[in-house]
Order: structure tokens, then C-alpha cells, then sequence
């Protein structure tokens, strides 16, 4: 095994893409979800199971983040989780923006204040959070289920003030998938750790540059 590769974000580094820790029992399918479907059943290796999963993410997509946006890669549960009936879906998209926006999102990014915006950072550039509170019965999912959950985070690119990367987290329950065992209160604390889980994935985060060496603050020998 070869050491990291590692670059000074002093030095100017402009970051190409990013690289993420995925827990077990999540999948990284590369580009939009409903593009990639065979790709679940080829690394879940059950066509029952994939089926289900693909079920899972289509409700989810449908009601995720629009925008004119290119998406990078969208992770999702590996089917729904027993009892609860949750799935949850994180799209990575690239949004390149205009001057105006641009400036908007500066100041946003330097103020991280108003609009339930926090800030953050990720991969040691500034972000910020944006989580809309939903009522206690969710917004439904046509025909499917409800969402639970939704967290956006916006970060800049080390090098790039041209482009955003938005981390859209949704968490939601199919409704044919949920137990009548399982209180709100215990499906509720289910979504809450999915929310965590994507907390801590978001800590992981780390950007690349050209040659694929992570771009960094800390001195490297």
C-alpha cells in the first residue's frame, strides 16, 4: 500500500473532485440514482432485494432536490430497514454559479446566518447547512410513503469560487415497508440517527485535486 499523496491548500491546489467514507450497509452509485439501478442489483447480488432497493430510491428521487445541477454520485441504504420502513438518499451534485449567485453565496458562506442556514466546514472549506423543519406528519411521498428528513450542505471547492457542491441528504418511510409495531416516537429516533450517520459521513469528506492528492492545511513530510 502506497502513503497518501497529499498537497498544501496554501499553494493554490483548485479541487476536481472528492472522496467520502461510506458506512457499511450504504452504496455509492455513480451519477443520479435512477440511472444507475442494474449497478444496485450488481452489487447487492439479490434481484429480490434490488428490486426493493430500487423501489426505495425511486420515491426518493422523485421527491429530491431539483435543480440545474450535475450530479456526481447519489449513495443510498441498501433497501429499507426492517420494521421502520426508512430509506434515505444522499445526491452530491455540482452547480456552477453565476456572478450574481456567486456573490450571494459568498456572502452566505461568510455570514452562515438566517433562513435555518448553519455553518460548517467541509474538507476544510467553509459550508453551510440548510435543514427545513417538517411538520410531524412529513410531506408525502405520492403513493409511497412520507419524508421524514431533509439536510442540504453547500461547500465551496478549495481553488474554485465558480462552483458549489450541494450534499442532499432525504430520509423518508415507505409506507408498505413499516411495521404497525413501531411507535412514531421509535421511527422518528430511527431518522434522527440517519441524519447523524450523515453528519459523520459528511466529516470524511476530503477534496482532490488534478492528480488525485487530497488537498490540506496540515504540513506533510
Amino acid at each position: 500500500m502506497t502513503a497518501e499523496t497529499f498537497v498544501p491548500r496554501a499553494g493554490g491546489a483548485r479541487g476536481v473532485s472528492y472522496r467520502l467514507a461510506v458506512p457499511p450497509g450504504v452504496l455509492r452509485l455513480p451519477g443520479h440514482i435512477l440511472d444507475q439501478l442494474p449497478l444496485i442489483e450488481t452489487q447487492l447480488n439479490r434481484a429480490d432485494l434490488a428490486a426493493e432497493v430500487g423501489r426505495a430510491v425511486a420515491a426518493l428521487s422523485a421527491s429530491g432536490p431539483r435543480a440545474a445541477t450535475d450530479v456526481l454520485d447519489s449513495y443510498v441504504t441498501a433497501g429499507v430497514l426492517p420494521d421502520c420502513g426508512l430509506a434515505m438518499s444522499i445526491v452530491v451534485s455540482a452547480t456552477s454559479l453565476s456572478q450574481e449567485k456567486r456573490h450571494g453565496m459568498t456572502a452566505d458562506l461568510a455570514h452562515h446566518g438566517g433562513l435555518g442556514r448553519a455553518a460548517l466546514t467541509v474538507g476544510g472549506e467553509a459550508a453551510v447547512v440548510l435543514e427545513a423543519p417538517l411538520s410531524t406528519a412529513g410531506r408525502s411521498l405520492i403513493g409511497v410513503g412520507r419524508v421524514l428528513r431533509t439536510k442540504t450542505v453547500l461547500s465551496r471547492v478549495p481553488g474554485d469560487d465558480e462552483v458549489v457542491i450541494s450534499f442532499a441528504l432525504l430520509v423518508a418511510q415507505l409506507g408498505a415497508a413499516a411495521s404497525p409495531d413501531v411507535s412514531e416516537d421509535e421511527t422518528q429516533a430511527v431518522a434522527d440517527a440517519l441524519v447523524e450517520l450523515f453528519d459523520a459521513m459528511m466529516t470524511t469528506v476530503r477534496w482532490l485535486d488534478d492528480q488525485g492528492r487530497v488537498i490540506t492545511d496540515r504540513p506533510t513530510t
